[in-house]
Order: structure tokens, then C-alpha cells, then sequence
């Protein structure tokens, strides 16, 4: 999951799709993608984010979160730019260049099941150019799943109600809620990644955790995690949940 505004809003969507069934995107967007696609440094479809957001692609970055669908049927079938004229070409060589061929020292042998081993594989790739990656990676421990209780659910749907939790916004859903019911209710935020087997990656998220166990306020099976997932995760305090969603004013990870 990736950065997004607090009220959940997102940015217009004029995207066209051309005859031959690929996605047609503003030249800078092109641009961006293709050389990252062309330095062959990420997986152009598990670590596409991370790999925007590490270059300074800002154009391609926010058009990837306003368009994740597009961008899914665009891999598969190609980009073209609005304006094959107005595409200033980057220089791919540099950007692979630019990152280690191997990641840091020392690796984790921690993983219990496959989907932990998954996840611990591709944020060892990440580590090569990702800061945050490399955070969650040295720093984050596995988090509880087990089944919640029904006053445990009952507080989930609660929790919900009151944040308008929505799909593709787990920054602001787990922010929202730990600022709000943190003190009240012993609600945790906590941001790292997750593996389950309805996923084909590991993805970048943020979900609350309520008396040590996780609780899903963002994809569609929750509030109960499913039970082979594996989630890896930093955990913060409360007030500094408070601090960026309430006076920052704003719902993107703690680790920069």
C-alpha cells in the first residue's frame, strides 16, 4: 500500500485507453516507468513503488496510486504516452548503475512459514535502494494473527464505522484509527509488509493491532487477518500517529 491524503480523496483519473488495448499515460509517467522497467533494478510489478519513490519519479508515483487497476491492466498490455513528442527520454543505464548489486548485511533466518520466507525474500531484494525496506527488514517482528474474540470483532466493526475505513487506503484506515482509539481501547499502529496466499507479492502496509493481535481494517476479508498470513511490522507510539495524521494532516508511512 501507498501514500494517500487523510479524507481519502484521490486524484481525477483521465487516463484514456488506446485502440490496441494498452493504457495511454501523460509523457512524464512514460518516461519514468519505462526507464525503470528498461534498468532492470525492480520487479515492474512487486516493487514498482518502491522503486518510483526511490528515483524521484513523483509523476509516475502519484499516477501509480491514483490508477492501481490501470497500471495492472497497463503492465500486462503496454503503456503509450499521450504525446510521443513531449517524452524526454532517462537515462536507464545510470539508474541501474546507481544501486548496489547486492543487498546489505547481515540477512534474517528467522521465517517460520512460507509466506514469512516470501516476504523476507523480497524485502531482501528491496534492501539494495529502499530505506524503508531496510527499516522494516532489520527492525520489524512478526505480529500476531490469532482468531479475534467477539468483543474483539465487535470493537473491529466499531473501529470501521467511525475511521469510513476504505479499500487501497491502509495508511489513513490504521492511522485514523490508532489516533482515535490508541488510549482507549489498547490500539496499536503498526506499518511494515504482508504475504498472504490471496496475495502473488508481499505488499508495503499498515494495519492497527488491538490487545497484541492484528486487525484488517483494509482488505476485504478482514477484520480477521487470514490464517497463513504473515505480517512484519514496526509498531509507534500514539502520539506520534497523532502528530502526522492530525497536525501533519496527512496518511503516509512513519518511516521515511
Amino acid at each position: 500500500m501507498t501514500a494517500q491524503p487523510p479524507n481519502g480523496t484521490q486524484q481525477g483519473n483521465s487516463t484514456q485507453t488506446p485502440p490496441n488495448g494498452g493504457i495511454y499515460v501523460p509523457p512524464p509517467v512514460f518516461a519514468q516507468l519505462e526507464a525503470l522497467r528498461e534498468s532492470g533494478v525492480v520487479n515492474m510489478y512487486t516493487e514498482v513503488h518502491a522503486g518510483l519513490e526511490h528515483f524521484g519519479f513523483e509523476e509516475a508515483r502519484e499516477w501509480l496510486e491514483s490508477n492501481p487497476e490501470l497500471y495492472v491492466e497497463g503492465f500486462t498490455k503496454g503503456f503509450a504516452p499521450t504525446n510521443p513528442d513531449a517524452v524526454e527520454e532517462i537515462d536507464s543505464d545510470a539508474l541501474r548503475e546507481s544501486v548496489p548489486d547486492e543487498p546489505p548485511s547481515p540477512t534474517r533466518a528467522d521465517a517460520s512459514t512460507p509466506n514469512e520466507q516470501y516476504l523476507l525474500d523480497n524485502l531482501q531484494g528491496l534492501r539494495r535502494f529502499s530505506e524503508r525496506a531496510e527499516e522494516y527488514y532489520s527492525h520489524g517482528t512478526w505480529r500476531e494473527t490469532a482468531p479475534l474474540t467477539d468483543e474483539e470483532l465487535e470493537l473491529a466493526d466499531l473501529f470501521d464505522v467511525a475511521a469510513d475505513c476504505e479499500p487501497q487506503m491502509c495508511y489513513r484506515n490504521a492511522l485514523l484509527t490508532a489516533a482515535t482509539f490508541g488510549e482507549s481501547y489498547d490500539v496499536t499502529y503498526v506499518e511494515g509488509y504482508v504475504k498472504t496466499s490471496s496475495f502473488a507479492s508481499s505488499i508495503e502496509h499498515a494495519w492497527v493491532e488491538l490487545r497484541g493481535k492484528v486487525v484488517e481494517l483494509t482488505f476485504p476479508e478482514g477484520p480477521q487477518p487470514e490464517t497463513d498470513a504473515a505480517y512484519l511490522g514496526v509498531e509507534f507510539p500514539v502520539e506520534d500517529v497523532k502528530a502526522k495524521i492530525f497536525r501533519e494532516g496527512i496518511a503516509e508511512p512513519l518511516v521515511d
